[in-house]
């Protein structure tokens, strides 16, 4: 495939969207998600006050590796957004 300066462009704006605001997008996409799902944000909430009663409101990180239910809603997270990726980057 040849490189030309409109593919060069896309490809960039492929980037420059996909790493823009990151960190942002999957906190606003995780919070969305617990208001919407009752259930899963009050599963969660529970893990993360269990942890924090366990170690006396003082949280590190060797502690957050304890928060396994965290990882998968943030996991999940990333996953619909790597599919947001995905199709952006077979779109363009």
């Amino acid at each position: 495939m040849e490189m030309t300066d409109t593919l060069l462009s896309a490809q960039c704006f492929v980037f420059f969207l996909v790493w823009y605001e990151t960190s942002s997008t999957t906190i606003s996409c995780c919070l969305h998600e617990l208001a919407v799902n009752p259930d899963i944000q009050e599963k969660l909430r529970k893990e993360v006050d269990t942890v924090l009663i366990k170690h006396c409101g003082q949280i590190t990180y060797e502690d957050l590796q304890e928060l396994k239910y965290m990882d998968v809603v943030v996991d999940g997270r990333f996953t619909l957004l790597g599919n947001l990726e995905l199709n952006i980057q077979e779109g363009g």
